[in-house]
């Protein structure tokens, strides 16, 4: 179990096995998983990690580990969930979170006409709003991820959705002239 003042965990990489450890990570990590993207392909890293309670004091190093990077190829899956809504700012799109733990962002592509699209915007996030559409026109959104090397997936379902242009609002009637008695 989690000791009750563990603040969270360090990483430490080295190229040399068992000594010269530098620390991979900035501050103290809260999960159970880290990214190390500052590494280069097909040389071995050897890692430790130590746990830092609240007051910042470390434990011993955890047991070695090796790894050796090598150029990632598999692309993350496709995004699922989109969906669409026609709002005062133009069309706001928004979709599940890929799970993948090397997502980098999402491409964002519309068309007017269906399988016929060019991208349109990119997201960290899994929404946007793309406030480049008019009203009475038919659109076609699909999204793909893109991961830390560049791997793109397959493109999300298309959906599509009609951008309604907000109401204007009523014009007023002009207020009454008062004239100065006389």
């Amino acid at each position: 179990g989690a000791e009750p003042d563990l603040l969270g965990y360090n990483v430490y990489r080295s190229l040399t096995q068992g000594i010269d450890y530098e620390k991979a990570n900035l501050l103290p990590i809260g999960g159970t998983r880290f990214a190390d993207h500052a590494v280069d392909n097909d040389i071995t890293y050897y890692y430790v990690i130590t746990a830092v309670d609240t007051f910042f004091r470390e434990s011993v190093y955890s047991v070695e580990v090796n790894v050796v990077p090598a150029y990632e190829t598999t692309p993350p899956a496709a995004p699922t969930g989109l969906a669409a809504v026609s709002s005062s700012d133009g069309i706001s799109l928004d979709w599940d979170d890929n799970q993948e733990i090397d997502m980098e962002y999402y491409d964002v592509y519309r068309g007017t006409a269906s399988g016929i699209w060019s991208w349109v915007g990119s997201s960290k996030a899994s929404t946007h709003v793309d406030a480049d559409v008019y009203p009475g026109t038919p659109y076609y959104y699909t999204v793909k991820a893109v991961d830390y090397a560049c791997n793109e997936s397959p493109n999300s379902t298309e959906i599509s959705v009609e951008f309604i242009a907000p109401p204007l609002s009523a014009p007023q009637p002009p207020k009454a002239a008062r004239w100065p008695k006389r």
